[in-house]
């Protein structure tokens, strides 16, 4: 049975439980950084602010009020960004791993009628090659056996 190659994948979320923790660590970083980033601007701002004894002044309360909400809201509008990138970028590493895993269990199994094709830009093209060539030589031992008997 020789597979297809697959040039358009439907799912991005191929290895969920590896997909998923990358997003929530990458998540719990970008978060961290963000509150200890706003956390760091807001006191360096507050303390320009008593050096030069303008504490007194309403405005500049609301004034880093507005400015922690708008780093709040570019936060907002970052984490979605976030959350698909992750899932992009461990689906370009996971989905190929999949496919050589799978295609490595039809040769376990003695299924030596393998053709495994990855996309172009895949990094693991050389290894699916080598895949390739075993199970080729495979082939050629099975039928040459075959002949001997």
């Amino acid at each position: 049975m020789v597979t297809k190659p697959i040039d358009k994948r439907t799912r991005y979320l191929i290895h969920n439980e590896f997909q998923m923790d990358s997003v929530r660590i990458v998540l719990f970083f970008t978060i961290f950084v963000a509150i200890i980033g706003m956390g760091l601007a807001y006191r360096g701002v507050w303390l320009t602010v008593q050096k030069l004894g303008l504490e007194k002044y309403d405005v500049l309360e609301l004034f880093l009020q507005t400015v922690s909400f708008l780093i709040l809201f570019e936060l907002l509008i970052l984490l979605p960004v976030v959350v698909v990138s992750v899932i992009y970028l461990t689906h370009r590493i996971v989905g190929p791993l999949v496919r050589i895993e799978k295609e490595l269990h039809h040769l376990a199994e003695g299924n030596f009628d393998i053709k495994l094709s990855l996309r172009k830009s895949d990094e693991l093209k050389t290894l699916a090659s080598v895949i390739n060539r075993i199970a080729e030589g495979l082939r050629k031992l099975t039928k040459e056996s075959k002949l001997l008997k």
